[in-house]
């Protein structure tokens, strides 16, 4: 197959697991509107996993290799509910037990490109832990939020998932221009700029508005 997304059947029943424990039916209380809820999450947990499993799973592996154009929107369609589980997942990343490296947002990645892309040289490792989509201007692509590997509290702000440009509050820079470093945001201000820069189209000259 040409499209993978690097997720794991294995990834999908550990996160799943994870969220069933957070949620045990002893804590739904006598409320009406908290059974709602607490069974409302977990139908949608259950849909968007088993969406995510049977694409993962042997006979839609074998459809994928039949049918090539099916074969991608296979891999969109893991990338999509996989970043649902990781949204829900979210709420309890303080928890005991959730797992920061494996629980994060996934690229679709094409096996046949000659130069995959990949983070630049000088880059700092980082762990990508939010995706927001943008208005589809031309190339422009989602907005994503990432915290530094070293420096957990310590986040930035990127194009795509190359950390190819970065936002620096007023312009788009590249690393291997400014010399700088792009994790400069604490975790709230992070979100709050990449939502505005998802919000505004990206112009020539690097600067969002």
């Amino acid at each position: 197959m040409r499209w993978t997304v690097d997720v794991t059947l294995n990834d999908v029943d550990s996160l799943v697991s994870f969220l069933r424990a957070q949620m045990p039916e002893s804590d739904i209380g006598s409320s009406e509107q908290a059974y709602r809820t607490h069974y409302a999450l977990r139908t949608a947990i259950n849909v968007v996993s088993h969406n995510v499993q049977y694409r993962l799973g042997e006979e839609a592996i074998a459809h994928a290799k039949e049918r090539p154009d099916w074969d991608l929107e296979r891999a969109h369609t893991i990338q999509r509910s996989w970043g649902d589980l990781v949204n829900i997942a979210r709420e309890w990343k303080g928890v005991e037990g959730f797992d920061h490296e494996r629980w994060v947002y996934r690229e679709v990645v094409d096996t046949e490109e000659e130069a995959p892309a990949s983070p630049d040289e000088t880059a700092e490792p980082a762990v990508f832990e939010y995706r927001i989509p943008r208005a589809r201007d031309g190339a422009a692509e989602d907005i994503v939020v990432a915290r530094s590997a070293e420096h957990p509290e310590s986040w930035g702000v990127f194009e795509g998932s190359t950390q190819g440009w970065h936002w620096d509050g007023s312009s788009w820079q590249h690393p291997s221009l400014t010399g700088s470093s792009p994790y400069r945001y604490t975790e709230q201000d992070a979100l709050a700029a990449a939502r505005r820069c998802a919000a505004a189209p990206r112009n020539p000259e690097g600067t969002d508005h």
